[in-house]
Formats: C-alpha cells, structure tokens, sequence
C-alpha cells in the first residue's frame, strides 16, 4: 500500500527515483522534491490529528493492529539542583567525556543572558557572551548538509 501512496502522491514509483534521477531534468527534479515537502507536510498533520484523536477517544483497534498512546519516560538532570553532586564528578573527566556528560545549548544560554541583562542590553550581553566563549575556545560549529530550496 505504502509504494501506490507514494505512486499517487509523487507521480512517480519510490524504487523509480534513485534510478531515474540521473536522467531526470532538473525542472522534475524541483517538481519532485516539493512534492515530497508536501507529503512530509500532509503526512505529520495526519499522524498529529491522530495522535489527537486517540487521546481524546481512546485506542483505534483494527484487524491486525491498534493506535494506542505509549508513554516513554526520558531522565533528566536539573543542573541547578545537580550541581554539587555533579560537578565534582564532571571536574575528573577529560574535555571529551565532560562535554558527552553536559551539553549546553547556546540559543538558550544567550536568551537567558539577554532577558537579565535587560531591556536595551540584550544584544550587548550576548556578544559580550559569545566574545568570551569564543576566547576561551568554548564554542565549536558543526555543518550539517541539509537539501533546501532557493530561488534561482
């Protein structure tokens, strides 16, 4: 069922894409990857809706399968109530396993730099911040490769 929804949805066999797109033009090609943003698109709001309406309505049982809710627990530290406890711990690991143990996430760090400092200083606090941080060697970038769409 999954390959004629794709067939439908993207005018095209899913096992014919690899195949064909090294003699596919490049106008299809376009015409193809926005067709696949749609169907990602379509697909999420579908899953949402359901997911919705399983927890307002219950199960949906079917012949050979049912959506139900399952609950995952994920364990979380609270730095501000972990930091003794931790910080002597984390002080005895090398940089590789101190930064695998505790990840600080930037765009966080500098919203909350921002709303101390205040009205009018926000800016200046986060590139006072980032300054810092890049003198110390704190900040590394990483590159993703991401297929994105831009105007020619």
């Amino acid at each position: 069922m999954a390959k004629a929804d794709a067939v439908t949805l993207l005018d095209i066999a899913p096992d014919e894409i690899e195949r064909g797109l090294a003699t596919m033009s490049a106008d299809r090609k376009l015409e193809l990857y926005r067709a696949a943003k749609r169907v990602e698109a379509v697909a999420s709001r579908v899953r949402e809706a359901l997911r919705l309406h399983v927890e307002a309505t219950g199960d949906v049982i079917a012949e050979d399968a049912r959506l139900t809710i399952t609950t995952e627990k994920r364990r979380v530290i609270s730095g501000a109530k972990a930091g003794q406890i931790i910080q002597p711990i984390l002080a005895a690991f090398d940089d590789d396993a101190y930064d695998q143990c505790l990840t600080v996430r930037l765009s966080k760090l500098e919203e909350h730099v921002a709303k101390a400092a205040g009205r009018s200083k926000g800016a200046a606090a986060k590139r006072a911040l980032n300054e810092e941080l890049e003198a110390a060697g704190a900040i590394s970038t990483t590159e993703i490769n991401k297929l994105t769409e831009r105007r020619a």
